[in-house]
């Protein structure tokens, strides 16, 4: 009996999760284990204390415990002979198993950010045609949140330890190093990674990155940031597929304001983002309820979605598609229109966004 293709890789997704509750609850026990020999050595050093100096309190007793094991060392405040002896024992075993319960405990906090960093990058193991942005500044923050709130997975690549960790805060597997080193891209899952968007604010940084994404996944879309109109020349002919300008795009968001204020307050409106006009694009795939319908028939149900055109899978486009054209798989659809009805068409065409 031939087994399922699909076997091997639940096995070791369910393998993968295995370790990883293991490993969480390996770290859970040994910071109870920490935390119960302090406790052991503060509750034994306070009544040994409260034992042998008759005339002091449980206070006085936890207080001198205290600075006995952290070593601060304020006089022997007037130890009997017996107390000196009990002091001697704490000086020799408290000291001891304060310091290494102290240690391991900075150890293990440091280890549960390791391992929730490893158990959100395993995770991505599993994905396909995934993107990965290189940078988490402010731009990259950006696209990182539009990329989820569109329903696509991202992998960062960030060097900066700072943003590496607000990366990782805000719920993105991440990958510390450099965006122009193979070791990075291998580790975000280039192979497997439909799109790279690199979005350093350095130009020399971001051509490495295009160079290395290019070599190592050569059929991938790669959108790279320019500060500079000649930077972007040389990134397109390393091999980037499109190059955002941010200062031109923002020049050309400004005029736009000016020139077309109504067609820009519907496409930016804040009051209510659902009533924005959107622009959006969908892949017909097999299978989908769309295949051998007329634009026609679809509009009737799509709300106030408006077609802008059709591109065949060989390359043909139509602008403003005829009501009679029927919809082929491969067909990528770009519309405009309210947020939900420009999602309704993606689910319909089958899920998948071009990118």
């Amino acid at each position: 009996m031939q087994s399922s293709p699909g076997k091997p890789h639940q096995q070791r997704t369910n393998m993968s999760t295995l370790q990883n509750k293991a490993l969480s609850l390996g770290i859970d026990v040994a910071v109870l284990r920490c935390v119960l020999i302090l406790l052991g050595i503060v509750t034994f050093g306070t009544w040994g204390f409260w034992v042998t100096e008759t005339d002091w309190t449980l206070w006085r007793s936890l207080y001198f415990t205290l600075i006995t094991i952290t070593t601060v060392g304020y006089g022997d405040q007037g130890l009997s002979e017996t107390g000196q002896k009990f002091a001697a024992i704490m000086l020799l075993g408290g000291i001891g198993g304060f310091t290494y319960s102290i240690t391991n405990l900075v150890q293990l906090t440091v280890n549960r950010d390791q391992a929730q960093a490893r158990k959100l990058l395993r995770k991505t193991m599993d994905w396909e045609s995934h993107v990965i942005v290189c940078g988490y500044g402010r731009m990259g923050q950006s696209i990182c949140e539009q990329l989820r709130s569109g329903g696509k997975d991202c992998v960062v690549i960030e060097d900066d330890q700072e943003y590496y960790e607000l990366a990782m805060e805000n719920g993105f597997p991440a990958v510390h190093g450099c965006a122009s080193e193979d070791e990075s891209l291998v580790a975000a899952g280039i192979k497997r990674a439909n799109s790279v968007i690199t979005a350093v604010t350095n130009d020399a940084e971001n051509m490495y990155a295009v160079v290395s994404a290019r070599d190592l996944n050569p059929e991938c879309s790669i959108i790279s940031r320019a500060e500079s109109a000649s930077a972007a020349r040389k990134m397109e002919r390393a091999g980037a597929t499109f190059v955002v300008l941010p200062h031109m795009m923002a020049g050309e968001s400004v005029a736009s304001a000016v020139l077309h204020p109504r067609l820009t307050s519907a496409m930016q409106s804040s009051n209510n983002p659902d009533d924005r006009l959107t622009l959006g694009e969908a892949v017909v795939e097999e299978g989908s309820e769309l295949l051998e319908k007329t634009v026609m028939e679809y509009g009737k149900q799509a709300g106030d979605l408006v077609f802008v055109a059709v591109e065949r899978e060989d390359g043909q486009l139509f602008m403003r598609p005829r009501g009679d054209q029927t919809f082929e798989v491969g067909d990528v659809v770009i519309c405009a229109g309210r947020q939900e009805d420009v999602q309704a068409i993606r689910e319909v065409a089958g899920g998948a966004v071009a990118v």
